[in-house]
């Protein structure tokens, strides 16, 4: 897939595309409905055992399972890991983290409509933590819009998604094409914000 980024309206750069971090391919035709570059992680508060209020900050990883689906109006893609843990008394320690992107149009723009997030609160990266889990969504959110046809969403800066629970996602370098339906010689223009 080859896509072109517009800085300016004027200039246009070129550049092909050769792998996507995350990929959602379309149930029936299998085209690749969504595809993403970006890095991510996560911030967010816990409470611990002695009621003290903890921090983390969790690295969402590039290799993880991919799930979702797309429609004509809707998108889904579902991020899922396991972080490893120190010590391993059985194959069920390690518990899997999620966090989900939806994606609507209005037949001109997509956007980022909600996230989800749902992550297990593991000993290493959660010291001291007195629940398992902790999860929370950020909805009507608004945001990464680039045109329906032939547009893909650029952004190098860091982009902080609030999210309840005293949760944020931030993402950075990202590259965000949804509603692809071009499997063959495709071409994206978006703005470098």
């Amino acid at each position: 897939m080859t896509t072109a980024i517009d800085e300016d309206t004027r200039d246009c750069i070129e550049f092909a595309v050769i792998n996507f971090n995350y990929i959602v391919r379309h149930a029936t035709t299998n085209v690749a409905c969504i595809l993403i570059n970006m890095k991510m992680w996560i911030n967010l508060q816990y409470t611990m055992e002695d009621s003290q209020i903890g921090k983390a900050r969790l690295m969402v990883p590039t290799k993880v399972r991919t799930t979702g689906d797309c429609d004509e109006k809707r998108a889904k893609i579902t991020l899922s890991w396991d972080e490893p843990t120190e010590t391993r008394t059985d194959k069920n320690d390690d518990k899997e983290n999620r966090i989900s992107f939806h994606y609507a149009h209005n037949d001109v723009t997509f956007f980022l409509d909600s996230v989800f997030v749902d992550i297990h609160l593991d000993s290493n990266n959660f010291p001291r933590a007195r629940q398992n889990r902790i999860s929370g969504g950020g909805k009507d959110l608004q945001l990464f819009h680039a045109p329906v046809k032939d547009g893909i969403f650029v952004c190098t800066m860091d982009t902080v998604i609030n999210i309840e629970n005293q949760i944020t996602a931030v993402t950075s370098d990202v590259r965000l094409i949804v509603f692809n339906n071009c499997s063959k010689s495709c071409w994206k223009t978006g703005k470098i914000l």
